[in-house]
């Protein structure tokens, strides 16, 4: 490439829609709770990404914040827009922050529980500071990874097209390879009734189908129906003939709510609580359990933890460390005789602005973009702690 052409490159201004691309190869959107509202929440996704944002939620500081920036795209861990919009009156909170970011042409997305479903996302910072070993998924998400084999009976004139389609729906990948299918000759038979079109054979006459294979593809669950509307469009029949079969998963999972790991050293809980204060640089903690009980194995859950305090089995761990608790699970912590630290919901979250508004930017420089990005310096959480 000429050196003019790279240097152009290079300096171009990323759109919206190529930060919500990059936010989904580090956190992909369709890892969010079914519950969640992620994506592109406010503005178009061709407009231009200037001096993004990243905070943990909308407010008024917030909001002032990218004006002072200038920014035209604010990234948020908590999304704007939960639940659907009666009315767009700026006199309550919720609708008058939409209608000033419309605005002052300020686009919006929401990277929720996609970001704390990665290992390297808001659940890995707080293990990062507490510095775990061995870590694991707190609560796996095992059907995210789950792939299935989608088998096709197709003329064998049509196979290279149909593969070609696979690939773009994300199918036939294994490992470092691509187009990755296996083929067998059969013969099929149908007959036409009144009304079909066949791509071949007469209505009323039993027809084989000599030139066929059944072609066999390994396809993630979530592109399953991408395959088959990429198959459908290319295929020439006019029914197309698959089947699919749920395949299980050999590796370990690469996503999921929460970590596990293991301190440097065991330490009491009381001990324990005091690290939490000092490496979140916080004034206070919340503790449930035995402060002299021993601490080495450590659950974390960002924001609010009642999820993990729900499905906690014996020896998940010695302690959880969360955001906020219900006080029905405080108890249920302290009766079923664990331990929590609760380092506040904000304090819990916030802290992963720095490190994803790094990750963006990495993703996109990487992608010739030129990039200035910052986390939110003007936030504050509406817990005072005295």
């Amino acid at each position: 490439m000429p050196r003019n052409r790279l240097l152009s490159r290079k300096q171009k201004t990323p759109k919206i829609s190529d930060v919500l691309g990059s936010i989904n190869t580090i956190a992909p959107f369709r890892l969010a709770e079914d519950w969640d509202n992620v994506g592109l929440q406010l503005g178009h996704p061709s407009g231009e990404a200037k001096n993004i944002l990243v905070a943990l939620e909308i407010s008024d500081n917030v909001i002032a914040e990218a004006k002072t920036l200038g920014s035209t795209l604010i990234v948020t861990h908590h999304p704007l827009i939960f639940r659907p919009l009666k009315h767009l009156n700026e006199s309550h909170t919720i609708p008058g922050y939409v209608v000033r970011l419309v605005r002052d042409e300020i686009a919006l997305i929401a990277a929720h529980t996609n970001v704390d479903s990665v290992e390297n996302g808001t659940n890995g910072e707080i293990a990062d500071r507490l510095r775990l070993d061995n870590r694991r998924f707190l609560l796996p998400s095992f059907d995210i990874d789950r792939n299935v084999k989608y088998v096709v009976f197709v003329p064998t004139s049509h196979v290279e097209a149909v593969i070609a389609a696979a690939d773009t729906a994300g199918a036939g990948v294994i490992g470092n390879y691509s187009h990755c299918t296996f083929r067998s000759p059969g013969t099929g038979t149908y007959q036409p009734l009144e009304g079909a079109s066949p791509y071949a054979g007469e209505i009323g006459k039993l027809e084989q189908a000599e030139d066929e294979v059944r072609l066999e593809v390994v396809c993630p669950k979530s592109s399953l129906d991408a395959l088959i509307r990429a198959v459908r469009n290319v295929h020439p029949y006019e029914e197309v003939a698959f089947d699919i079969y749920p395949l299980e998963s050999t590796s370990e999972p690469r996503y999921g709510l929460g970590l596990i790991g293991d301190l440097p050293e065991p330490q009491s809980l009381d001990a324990f609580s005091q690290t939490c204060k000092h490496v979140f640089s916080l004034g206070s903690v919340g503790v449930i359990g035995d402060l002299d009980r021993p601490v080495r194995r450590v659950a974390i859950c960002s924001g609010a933890g009642g999820e993990a305090v729900q499905r906690w089995r014996n020896g998940t761990a010695d302690v959880l460390v969360t955001g906020e608790l219900r006080h029905n699970e405080c108890t249920d912590v302290r009766d079923r005789r664990f331990g929590a630290v609760l380092l506040g919901h904000f304090e819990s979250e916030a802290i992963v602005c720095e490190r994803f508004a790094r990750q963006i930017s990495e993703e996109l420089k990487s992608r010739g973009f030129k990039v200035n990005i910052v986390a939110s310096k003007a936030e504050r959480s509406p817990v005072l702690r005295r």
